[in-house]
């Protein structure tokens, strides 16, 4: 059994070392090895995640599973891919209540997220995602998924226990 999972893991470590090696030579070699190292860094957080949310239910911390998980994930990627970010305006991530949105335009978001990414946040996803291995059990973990409400506002209000409108803050989380 331990073969199997030394075998398994061997397999995209190996691809990417020899992906890196040749994207000394070629371009195309580095990038596949930075997407590669990223797709294999997702896999390991989301399994981590898991784990992560089951011990801190059971210590009653569960509200900062996605914030360990997201820090988790940057600060592994962002070393091995060469990526760097500058946050504007820090301070506002810090305002509560507060609606973060982040509309997902590349798989680099994800590293942002856990860059900027604040505790105690609750986060909502499509359900759809549930069916994907490692990410879908983390997410069902850590309650990821919203309650089925036809309004997104009545939801958000219940949720967090805001109106929209005085007080509420709305930060919209892009990168270029």
């Amino acid at each position: 059994m331990i073969n199997l999972f030394l075998l398994v893991l061997s397999f995209p470590i190996g691809t990417i070392m020899a992906l890196t090696i040749l994207g000394r030579f070629f371009k195309a070699g580095r990038f596949y090895a930075r997407i590669l190292s990223c797709y294999f860094l997702l896999v390991t957080c989301a399994a981590y995640g898991v784990l992560a949310s089951v011990a801190l239910r059971l210590v009653g911390k569960v509200s900062i599973a996605q914030w360990t998980t997201a820090r988790a994930f940057k600060n592994l990627t962002c070393p091995i891919i060469g990526l760097e970010f500058k946050v504007e305006n820090e301070g506002v991530l810090d305002t509560r209540p507060a609606v973060f949105v982040s509309n997902h335009q590349s798989e680099l978001d994800i590293v942002f997220l856990g860059r900027v990414f604040p505790k105690h946040c609750s986060v909502t996803a499509k359900r759809s995602l549930k069916y994907i291995p490692f990410l879908g059990w983390f997410s069902m973990c850590s309650f990821v998924f919203a309650p089925p409400f036809p309004d997104r506002r009545r939801w958000l209000g219940r949720s967090f226990g805001m109106r929209f409108g005085g007080g509420l803050t709305l930060c919209a989380l892009q990168w270029h």
